[in-house]
């Protein structure tokens, strides 16, 4: 079946009888001398098809490591959490047989064996003899077999402390409990709040701006930016009337269509004018040496909305370079291969030492003397406020 040339962008536009066989770049405009406009819009084109690749790249590269760290972490927490089982049932030994400790130190190593049996019970159910133990050193309405209820009550403790720390720290208010599902999950809730906040703040201004009397460049600017969204829905209306699967009898062609109208439609929600102009292209409605003869005032509102568009993928890249830096605990040099490995050794060699310098300390506490200090050290530091890392390196170890 030969394809039918659609109506031009602008009527004064020609329709390309044979367009090109790359999209990607056919709308780069070449030419032997290029205005203003289309030098800018070459640019624009340029860095939103770099930023899209990078943040393309960079999720492809987490992706392809996260089971492997996860793997090889959560091993390590499965070791960490096995000395604290044993921690804690030598500690709730010697409590059962206190001769040879005073109260003060009777009350020091409560202290900690009931911190850490109470951080055993969040992360679920534990052998016969530790949930034993569990019973005897958290309070009863704290623990009751583990059931989910009670569980959820120590969940709902913690979030409440971990909302009060993001308010007095970040001057924001968490309260989607769906946040609280992983570390990355709190992370992007955080960020997204922020970013909300943000906006507030950024539109209280622009209301405020409103009142004053427009100069001649704010008037200026808002007529482009009129001119730059009808520019827009005229794009997207031609493609909709092209596009329309209602309007086609043909079972395969109207499920192609189907799937081109939904791309069509995230792109004009997301005010893409990029993902439009190659629509264009690839349905033949717009020859790509089109783009070259327009008119700067039309290359003027399109480069309007590039410049949006180049600013909004910017963004997102950010946002992911933010979340990815917390998750792999990175500093802040370039995401690679190198840094993701780098990331993943020193990760796991402090879990290691973790865990070696827990063998270490139940070791040397077999000696009541050592034991007294140790209590004494370990209620000093539990006391301490812990840090956001702390807190969720403590929710992704659930």
């Amino acid at each position: 079946m030969s394809k039918i040339a659609q109506p031009a962008l602008f009527d004064d536009l020609p329709v390309a009888p044979d367009p090109g066989a790359g999209v990607s770049n056919a709308l780069v405009i070449s030419a032997a001398k290029l205005g203003p406009e289309q030098k800018l819009f070459n640019q624009l084109l340029t860095k939103i098809e770099k930023t899209s690749k990078d943040m393309g790249e960079l999720k492809r590269l987490s992706d392809a490591h996260r089971p492997e760290r996860s793997k090889k972490l959560e091993a390590l927490r499965q070791q960490e959490r096995q000395m604290n089982e044993k921690m804690v049932l030598f500690l709730d030994q010697r409590l059962q047989s206190p001769k040879g400790l005073s109260k003060k130190q009777q009350a020091d190593v409560g202290y900690v064996a009931s911190s850490l049996a109470e951080m055993l019970a969040m992360m679920g159910p534990a052998s016969p003899d530790l949930e034993d133990a569990l019973k005897r050193l958290l309070p009863e309405d704290d623990f009751d077999d583990y059931d989910e209820e009670d569980e959820e009550a120590l969940d709902d403790q913690e979030k409440e402390h971990l909302k009060g720390m993001v308010s007095d720290m970040l001057g924001i208010e968490i309260d989607d409990d769906a946040a609280f599902d992983s570390p990355e999950a709190f992370m992007e809730e955080t960020m997204r709040k922020m970013q909300a906040s943000h906006d507030a703040a950024r539109q209280a201004h622009q209301a405020k701006q409103a009142k004053r009397k427009k100069s001649a460049k704010q008037k200026r600017a808002e007529q482009e930016t009129m001119d730059a969204d009808q520019a827009l829905r005229t794009i997207y209306r031609k493609l909709a009337s092209a596009l329309h699967p209602d309007r086609e009898p043909n079972e395969a062609e109207r499920a192609r269509k189907t799937q081109l109208m939904g791309r069509v439609n995230a792109a004009n929600d997301a005010k893409d004018l990029l993902t439009l102009l190659r629509l264009q292209l690839e349905i033949e409605q717009i020859d790509p040496l089109a783009i070259a003869s327009m008119a700067e005032e039309k290359l003027c509102h399109f480069n309007r909305m590039l410049k949006d568009q180049h600013k909004t993928v910017l963004q997102e890249l950010q946002m992911l370079e933010y979340r990815l830096r917390d998750e792999w605990h990175l500093g802040y040099g370039a995401i690679t291969l190198q840094s993701l490995q780098a990331s993943m050794r020193s990760e796991s060699q402090r879990m290691q030492k973790q865990v070696e310098h827990m063998q270490a300390d139940l070791q040397w506490i077999q000696d009541d003397k050592n034991l007294k200090a140790w209590a004494k050290d370990q209620v000093k530091m539990m006391d301490a406020p812990p840090s956001m890392m702390e807190i969720a390196v403590m929710m992704g170890g659930r």
